[in-house]
């Protein structure tokens, strides 16, 4: 839409119009240029990122017309599209509940609300679970033995195979779910059918 404004020369000497009237009969942000965002000039990673680890994220930025006021870092690590960590330094420390390429959204902001969105995506390596077995009681020939353990992994968001040789002749793979969770427990049930000369039948489990 058009836009009026009325000028009048109150002292023809001077050689000046003065501004009298502005959008809606007032001065708006007269002799003021738009803001101008920050900009990033760089965004770091901290080597050796691995799930469930520290990861350190460095961003530099500067704002082309010098806005007073420091800058303010955002950072989403975990991808829900809020922003949990907040700064002036822009330096932030986060971590990935699994491995693969991690999206970290960024957002520079300066004190006049203008805003600059970027992001860097970090190759998260995997860390192999670790297994800890309890002993499996006596049993007789018939009844039931339960093998019980507990699997520790800080990608919370793995899911596990147990590859379970009985020592019977007998293998079975039970699949255990995400837990949510750094080590999850787990308990496994198996019948014997016969007995060996040794009375005793080795088992072995992998987890993976």
């Amino acid at each position: 839409g058009a836009v009026t404004f009325q000028l009048t020369d109150t002292d023809p000497s001077d050689n000046f119009f003065d501004f009298t009237q502005g959008i809606d009969g007032g001065l708006v942000d007269i002799g003021q240029p738009p803001n101008v965002s920050p900009v990033i000039d760089q965004i770091t990673v901290s080597p050796g990122a691995a799930e469930g680890a520290p990861v350190t994220i460095t961003v530099t930025a500067t704002d082309p017309d010098g806005t007073p006021g420091a800058i303010t870092y955002s950072f989403d690590f975990d991808g829900d599209g809020t922003f949990e960590i907040t700064n002036t330094t822009g330096i932030a420390t986060g971590t990935f509940a699994d491995d693969g390429d991690q999206t970290v959204a960024i957002q520079v902001s300066d004190a006049a609300d203008g805003t600059t969105n970027g992001s860097v995506v970090v190759a998260v390596a995997n860390v192999a679970p670790t297994l800890a077995l309890n002993p499996v009681l006596p049993v007789v020939v018939g009844e039931t033995a339960t093998l019980t353990g507990t699997i520790s992994d800080p990608g919370v968001e793995d899911s596990f195979v147990l590859d379970i040789d009985w020592g019977d002749g007998t293998t079975e793979a039970v699949v255990l779910t995400p837990a949510e969770a750094e080590s999850r427990t787990f308990s496994v049930d198996h019948v014997y059918e016969f007995i060996n000369a040794d009375r005793s039948f080795p088992i072995t489990v992998n987890v993976s």
